[in-house]
């Protein structure tokens, strides 16, 4: 399923890559938070092919649960309305879920494209580690993560208060009963430019994450809250510092503050005494 608002620019390609889908029983949803901008036009060119609503809803939380209690099928998945599917992702994923039975998540590698679908780097974050999860960082990508109806009706859905980090609260707590695996092949396609709500969140975000980490955690200061902490005070420091630097310096200060990143997580992975990548 598919939660969308004002998504118009991307939207008409996340539902092609899911219709693309080799997969056939398939069933999509969109679930729209009542769009202005041209998306319920585009959704109603696909006639039958897809099930939609456009109405208020209380954010993207919200309707991803609307979503997923609406739908039928027993391996669930959501795709953010600029993102996309790889093709063969959806039969790559139910395969390895139905070699394992034990397993709740199935998840894979994705690509990160720019706001152009130009592509930016392949992230692969590899076999689960339950640790790092719970309190370092998320190392599940969203997009390319299949999951069970079992085990959301065993664990609950997607917390509603969240804004932000609900797939990792998710995880998290499916990781605390049931078995993550990780599917070696590449699944879907992330989008990230300026706009997004993680390049905006901001300290918003930063607080949702230290909430879910203290939420979770089995040590009093989950390494996680400082290595969030300083990464989010370096990601803000760029974007100002960008914001008010000559163009031609943009590069070099880009380069800098990527080596602060690195440093920050060697700082963690010292600390915490697990791999930080």
């Amino acid at each position: 399923m598919t939660p969308s608002l004002n998504q118009g620019s991307f939207i008409r390609e996340a539902v092609e890559s899911v219709l693309a889908q080799d997969y056939t029983n398939l069933e999509y949803l969109v679930i729209d938070g009542g769009s202005t901008d041209g998306t319920v036009e585009i959704l109603r060119d696909y006639g039958d092919c897809l099930s939609w609503v456009s109405e208020p809803d209380r954010g993207q939380s919200h309707a991803i649960n609307k979503g997923w209690r609406r739908a039928r099928g027993e391996i669930l998945a959501w795709l953010n309305s600029d993102d996309k599917l790889l093709p063969g992702a959806v039969s790559i994923a139910v395969e390895a879920l139905q070699a394992d039975r034990e397993a709740a998540v199935a998840y894979g590698d994705l690509d990160e494209v720019d706001r152009d679908g130009q592509l930016i780097r392949t992230v692969s974050y590899g076999d689960f580690d339950r640790w790092t999860l719970l309190h370092v960082y998320n190392p599940i990508p969203q997009p390319a993560a299949f999951i069970r109806r079992t085990a959301l009706e065993e664990v609950g859905y997607v917390d509603e208060q969240l804004n932000y980090v609900m797939d990792w609260d998710l995880w998290m707590r499916i990781a605390k009963r049931k078995r993550i695996i990780h599917v070696p092949a590449r699944l879907a396609v992330i989008r990230a430019y300026p706009d997004t709500k993680s390049q905006t969140g901001g300290y918003r975000q930063y607080r949702e994450v230290v909430r879910i980490l203290r939420r979770h955690r089995e040590m009093r200061f989950p390494p996680g809250i400082a290595a969030r902490g300083l990464d989010t005070s370096r990601f803000l420091l760029r974007r100002w510092i960008i914001r008010h630097t000559p163009r031609a310096a943009r590069q070099t200060v880009s380069r800098l503050l990527h080596g602060a990143g690195a440093s920050v997580r060697r700082l963690v992975r010292a600390v915490s005494g697990r791999a930080i990548e």
